[in-house]
């Protein structure tokens, strides 16, 4: 199958031994429908050099994160693009939403700035530094996240330095599993119980659940199609089925920040065929049909987690953050396989309904909600 390999196999174990001897189980490890393709003859693991970026290199993540009133949608998002980014050619999506009544969802993404002179000295000694420079001109959220990682024991695993196709081709990989990383360790050091990086300037607190329901539930309830896909096998069964709704939205995140990651260098990615919008898309279907089953069959599960504001606040983001970000992925054809698939089943009228009546907004294939 598509994105599974030897290597991803002897990465999973190697991440699983070192999260445990940290004494905390990471929420959500690598597994096999992450991609794996690295370039053979790279080194395993590299120190930071002294180039780690231009003199607007985002600082550390904030030690709070944004303090936005439960369940409202940001009307102004933190670090909005410069006044004049680069023209998109005709063919690219637009760098903003469609304008609304600061209801819409928006972040920097410049899928048009000119990486030319860094692309053409990519490698050597100063590859991470120039990986952040590329990252902080195209989608500066990615910058902040890799550079945030950039100590990590496995960041040299999961890219190459040989030539810029060649770290493009694990760009996904290398932002999916640093935001599996960040996330558990940022929650361990502010002593909570879960944290979703989606932009340096927008980390969301999530608390554990009162109540859960395993996430493995759903498997029978889904189409015929997804079920036999590579997302719900991995996800909803044997010991990743026994999580549950923090985790499924931890995952979701992760398969989000491949999206601004890969979608805005995409011109550069191989033309072959790479499940990069499928992810995020599964994972939101599968959280339609996880709320549809807790609401109809599990009622105390869902009111404890609807009743907590960080989760609604949580699941909005990352759908408005999702149909922001996805124009910028579909731009490229190759980086997509059975998106249609899940886009179709995530799009329909009653799942989505589910999500707007647990978020308390009304959303749809956009990133702007209305009142419900």
């Amino acid at each position: 199958m598509l994105r599974t390999s030897l290597r991803s196999w002897i990465a999973i174990l190697a991440l699983a031994a070192s999260t445990m001897a940290c004494g905390r189980e990471l929420l959500v490890p690598i597994d096999a429908s992450t991609p794996s393709r690295r370039t053979p003859g790279d080194q395993d693991r590299r120190d930071d050099d002294d180039n780690n970026g231009p003199d607007d290199q985002p600082d550390d993540p904030p030690d709070e994160p944004p303090s936005d009133p439960p369940g409202d949608p940001p009307v102004d998002p933190p670090g909005d693009p410069p006044d004049d980014p680069p023209d998109d050619p005709p063919d690219d999506p637009p760098d903003d939403p469609p304008p609304s009544s600061g209801t819409c969802y928006s972040e920097p993404i410049h899928p048009s700035a000119d990486i030319d002179d860094l692309v053409a000295t990519y490698g050597g000694s100063g590859w991470q530094g120039e990986l952040f420079d590329i990252m902080d001109l195209r989608h500066p959220a990615t910058g902040a996240l890799l550079y945030a990682q950039r100590a990590d024991s496995y960041f040299g695993q999961f890219s190459s330095s040989s030539s810029w196709t060649g770290m493009v081709e694990w760009l996904d990989t290398l932002s999916h599993e640093e935001t599996h990383l960040f996330n558990a360790y940022e929650a361990m050091d502010r002593g909570v119980h879960h944290v979703l990086f989606l932009r340096a300037d927008l980390i969301l607190e999530l608390p554990a659940p009162d109540d859960d329901m395993a996430r493995s539930r759903i498997y029978s309830e889904l189409d015929a199609d997804a079920r036999d896909g590579i997302y719900a096998p991995t996800y909803l069964t044997g010991e990743q089925g026994a999580r549950g709704f923090v985790e499924l939205l931890d995952e979701t995140n992760c398969y989000l920040n491949e999206i601004g990651a890969l979608g805005s260098v995409g011109e550069y990615y191989p033309g072959y065929g790479v499940s990069l919008r499928d992810g995020v898309l599964a994972l939101l279907y599968f959280v339609e049909e996880y709320l549809a089953l807790a609401r109809s069959e599990e009622p105390a599960v869902w009111a404890a987690l609807h009743g907590e504001p960080a989760y609604r606040d949580a699941l909005r983001l990352l759908w408005q953050r999702t149909h922001f970000l996805m124009p910028f992925a579909e731009a490229h054809p190759s980086l997509g396989v059975e998106d249609d698939l899940y886009r179709a089943l995530l799009h329909a009228p009653s799942r989505m309904e589910e999500v707007s009546q647990f978020v308390g907004w009304r959303v749809g294939d956009s990133p702007c909600v209305s009142p419900h």
